[in-house]
């Protein structure tokens, strides 16, 4: 990842806004507006190899931390079983991170609930075993836990696990 902050002037005045702008293996580049960052056009960033760090402005002293979004996928196999039966959730996360929590979270009423914690394997890949316990439709999703100063969180798109008879 690579990441390049620049700052300039505006046609309204002196005020200088910090946009980071970043890619991945030089094939996508996004724009990140950080916001009026400094009132000179002074400014440091300090990042790790990961390209995680913080971007320090001068007048008044701001700080804007600086993470990697973290991609989840998450699947059901299988998406429908019998009440009292076992399915597989699955996914990965990317970046890899070993040993970066993962949460089972399911939908109720509107709201996110956690209901089961495992961690990331070296390569990012992760599982939880569900058991349906009651029938109907639960929809399920796989959260990438941060690790402060290095990443956001990662959500999965929601997987729908149908509970029958």
């Amino acid at each position: 990842m690579t990441h390049v902050f620049s700052s300039g002037t505006y046609e309204s005045g002196p005020l200088y806004d910090l946009i980071d702008l970043s890619t991945s293996q030089g094939t996508h580049w996004s724009s990140l507006d950080l916001g009026n960052g400094i009132n000179s056009t002074s400014f440091t960033a300090a990042l790790n190899n990961r390209g995680a760090g913080l971007v320090l402005g001068s007048t008044p002293a701001w700080g804007y931390p600086v993470l990697i979004p973290q991609a989840v996928s998450f699947s059901l196999k299988p998406s429908s079983i019998k009440k009292r039966h076992s399915t597989v959730g699955s996914g990965h996360v990317s970046p890899a991170f070993s040993g970066l929590a993962v949460v089972l979270q399911v939908e109720r009423s509107g709201r996110w609930f956690t209901v089961a914690t495992t961690h990331e394997s070296a390569s990012g890949a992760f599982s939880f075993k569900i058991k349906g316990s009651r029938t109907g439709t639960f929809h399920y999703r796989a959260v990438a836990s941060d690790l402060v100063g290095e990443f956001l969180y990662g959500y999965s798109p929601a997987r729908a696990l149908k509970v029958k008879r």
